[in-house]
């Protein structure tokens, strides 16, 4: 059985060019909104194939569209929107585990495969993709609970410099050891640990980690990045008195290049943590326009004990 409403909205997406695909018995009768006026035998004539035996068969394979998004391997914690536009085509990419994760990607699509930076609006050109007829081949790199915006189409102007590849890379520095720490009204001298191991509950920032560090001047042709790679949940950086921008979810990564000194450094992260999972905190992080899926990351829900909260690390400083 099947509505008039519906039927007539097959039709017209398969006259739009849609794939109408029937498995199993096919609709033997037409209803409106009572049987008085059923119709028998309803026109199927515009679906592309009619497969009666119920099972996704040989034939059934062919019929079905070009995926859209193909990988080299499994991904089953990977969930992604795509949406058309009229001069472009948009990937929204969630990578739904608390492991990073990187595949090779072919996605439908006509031009020049970039990432639209959800936290600065900048937009950066993907390293190492490829056109491939129809479609576009590169990297997908994703971080823990990391959202990414791709699109596949002409490159505005005034764009920023390539998105590093990130499947490989010189790490230059671990800032390991103890940092200068402001918690709460206290001040502690401490290695990274989280702020309920340091006493303190039910707190939600903010806390200021500080750091001297030394390090040398970056590679030659490369740029270097600042990556914490666990902090709960909102984290601003001040490199030598340069601020930058603030995250509120993975990846926790800064491009510090034009920050960094050769010789001695005076890093500061500012931590706050979410107000899920921390009622009675008496304070909320700052406000953000992070996706909710992408900056909750699952944690802190049904009742559960609140997540770990603070700058838990490793921080490490990067070249690519």
């Amino acid at each position: 059985m099947i509505t008039r409403t519906g039927l007539e909205r097959f039709k017209a997406f398969a006259k739009a060019g849609g794939t109408v695909i029937f498995v199993g018995k096919a609709p033997t009768l037409v209803v409106d909104k009572t049987f008085l006026n059923a119709k028998d035998s309803p026109d199927l004539s515009f679906a592309t194939l009619i497969e009666p035996s119920g099972d996704i068969t040989p034939r059934v394979l062919p019929a079905l569209p070009k995926p859209d998004v193909k990988l080299d391997s499994p991904w089953q914690r990977l969930t992604y929107t795509h949406r058309s536009w009229s001069d472009a085509e948009m990937y929204f990419f969630f990578n739904e585990s608390n492991q990073p994760e990187s595949r090779i990607a072919t996605i439908a699509g006509r031009g020049q495969a970039q990432a639209w930076d959800l936290a600065t609006g900048e937009i950066h050109p993907i390293s190492g993709a490829t056109a491939e007829g129809d479609s576009v081949r590169f990297p997908l790199v994703l971080g823990p609970y990391e959202a990414k915006v791709v699109v596949v189409g002409p490159l505005p102007g005034g764009v920023a410099a390539p998105e590093p590849s990130l499947l490989s890379g010189t790490t230059l520095a671990e800032l390991s050891g103890d940092w200068m720490l402001d918690l709460n009204g206290k001040q502690l001298t401490t290695p990274l640990k989280s702020w309920e191991e340091l006493g303190t509950q039910a707190f939600a920032g903010p806390a200021t980690y500080r750091k001297q560090f030394t390090a040398a001047a970056a590679p030659a042709g490369k740029r270097v990045f600042l990556e914490i790679a666990d902090v709960h949940d909102y984290a601003r950086v001040k490199l030598n008195g340069k601020e930058l921008e603030a995250h509120a979810w993975q990846p926790y990564r800064w491009d510090i290049t034009s920050a960094l000194q050769a010789g001695s450094n005076d890093l500061e992260i500012q931590v706050n943590a979410t107000s899920a999972g921390r009622a009675g905190s008496g304070g909320a992080p700052p406000a953000t326009t992070a996706p909710t899926a992408a900056a909750a990351g699952g944690r802190g829900r049904g009742g559960a004990p609140p997540p770990a909260s603070g700058l838990l690390g490793p921080v490490r400083l990067v070249s690519r």
